[in-house]
């Protein structure tokens, strides 16, 4: 763990930045593989709060309405989920915000790899490699 800690809280950002980021791209394409072969398809469709606060119709009656719903929620998101925990610091010094950091690339992981969209994609996407054979680069 101090090898985390020494990268995490280094005093540069580019270094604090790197190491975040690399430990998000772990993480994140495990969670997709382990979520594409494990879980059922669609596991966390409708499950989340921004999904419920958007409702179920796909646009309000007016432009100007429907952005603006989208912007405080995503406002809202922002200043309680990423801004405010970081303030505090976990029991080992670390910011809380960097759970925050964690936790999202999980979720999405999670979300990307059981087709769990609003809108679903007609499928699971597969796992790294088989994204990549699907837009033909390999």
């Amino acid at each position: 763990m101090d090898v985390f800690k020494r990268y995490l809280v280094h005093d540069r950002l580019l270094i604090r930045f790197a190491a975040l980021l690399g430990i998000d791209v772990v993480i994140f394409v495990s969670v997709w593989a382990l979520s594409y072969l494990f879980l059922p398809e669609g596991i966390l469709r409708g499950r989340f709060p921004g999904q419920i606060l958007a409702g179920n119709d796909l646009a309000a009656n007016s432009i100007l309405v429907e952005w603006l719903r989208i912007f405080a929620i995503n406002l809202g998101v922002m200043l309680l989920v990423v801004i405010a925990p970081n303030v505090f610091r976990t029991e080992h010094d670390y910011p809380l915000g960097y759970k925050t950091v964690v936790i999202g690339p999980i979720i999405f992981a999670v979300i990307l790899g059981t087709d769990s969209f609003t809108l679903s994609q007609g499928g699971k996407m597969p796992p790294l490699p088989g994204c990549i054979r699907t837009f033909g680069t390999l």
